[in-house]
């Protein structure tokens, strides 16, 4: 009798992991609309480059690398954020850092700038309805920032 309710249990108890899966990823994914004023006030000083910026049929994705002058002479990384300027919105969008060898073997710096790489993506219905799209990647806190636009093509 056990054994015949373990069969009957075990495909809806998947399931419901499944959606709940689902849904938790989507909600911890989906970028922030934020007020345009927010990424304004930052200065140029950063070393960068674009790997991919991908906009198409609603769907972003964004990857590549920076550092700023100022973690270069401090020897201390900072993590990127990258927001999404699209018409009269700004979107955050979840940024995620990326091994980056490459870049830390550059400037001769592996322990700081390993992780200088960062990606990101998003789910955005409205991107379809502009024609320009603009990146916008910070890095630093507060009166530190550093950043730079990046118009995808």
């Amino acid at each position: 009798m056990i054994y015949n309710l373990r069969e009957y249990i075990i495909i809806p108890i998947c399931i419901i992991c499944c959606i709940l899966t689902y849904i938790i990823y989507n909600s911890w994914n989906k970028p922030i609309a934020i007020d345009n004023n927010h990424y304004k006030n930052y200065s140029s000083l950063l070393k960068y480059g674009i790997d991919e910026c991908n906009i198409e049929n609603g769907k972003a994705f964004i990857s590549g690398w920076a550092i700023s002058d100022k973690s270069i002479k401090s020897n201390v990384a900072d993590a990127a954020q990258v927001f999404l300027l699209i018409g009269n919105k700004t979107y955050h969008l979840k940024t995620r850092s990326r091994k980056r060898v490459d870049v830390a073997k550059f400037y001769s710096l592996p322990d700081t700038f390993n992780h200088s790489g960062f990606y990101a993506s998003a789910y955005l219905p409205e991107l379809n309805n502009y024609d320009k799209k603009t990146v916008i990647i910070i890095k630093g806190l507060e009166k530190n920032k550093s950043g730079f636009k990046y118009d995808c093509k």
